[in-house]
């Protein structure tokens, strides 16, 4: 059953987005729901560009602009207060250790590129005072919950120990459908008609966000 729903997530410290309308909760939900139809094997390959990216059904309305644009009914996501800061991430050559595993012929490490490349990452985290992240949507609560029961980060470098989730709270109580409908990129005919305002520019209104066919010019909350 499609009702409102607040998604609340406890995290350990901060996560890591590259603006503030990420991470978007219909693209975790579709991280979810590929890999458990694809497959873990198959899903690796799928997000490395190795196979056909496509849009999967998620258990959230929609909603579209009647001219061929349409997206999932969910808030971006929505702290109340929070610090930032930056984190640095590093790569380099261990001597001590890979120096057995280089071609004896070679007379130096090539660490400007290729396999051995060194690198020195700035990331920006966002710490909410109150270690919580929420959005709203309209959506199947059941089946909310059991896919986001395997969620153990959100955002970016989930890998490198950012983000991480403690909990995950789907309930009714709080839910906001305005916030649900409105709080997140609109389709700027969309937006003008409901009376938003904000700044435009072209972004991914349904994931995968990066392909050009989901990507329309957007008034930005």
């Amino acid at each position: 059953m499609m009702e409102p729903l607040r998604v609340s997530v406890r995290l350990q410290s901060g996560y890591v987005a590259a603006d503030p309308w990420s991470p978007s909760l219909d693209g975790i939900l579709a991280y979810w729901v590929m890999r458990e139809q694809l497959g873990d094997e198959a899903f690796a390959i799928s997000s490395a560009g190795g196979g056909e990216m496509i849009t999967p059904d998620l258990p959230l309305a929609r909603e579209d602009d009647g001219e061929g644009n349409w997206w999932w009914v969910c808030s971006s996501p929505l702290v109340a207060q929070s610090m930032r800061h930056d984190t640095w991430h590093h790569r380099r050559f261990d001597f001590a250790l890979g120096i057995d595993r280089v071609n004896p012929k070679t007379k130096r490490v090539q660490v400007q590129g290729g396999p051995f490349k060194a690198y020195r990452n700035r990331v920006t985290k966002i710490i909410p005072l109150d270690r919580h992240i929420h959005w709203h949507c309209i959506g199947d609560r059941d089946e909310i919950t059991r896919l986001l029961r395997r969620l153990t980060f959100v955002g970016a470098k989930g890998g490198a120990g950012e983000g991480v989730v403690l909990g995950v709270e789907v309930t009714p109580d709080g839910a906001d459908e305005l916030l649900a409908r409105n709080h997140r990129p609109l389709p700027v005919s969309v937006a003008m008609e409901r009376g938003l305002a904000g700044a435009v520019a072209v972004y991914g209104i349904r994931p995968p966000g990066r392909i050009p066919a989901h990507q329309t010019r957007c008034v930005l909350p």
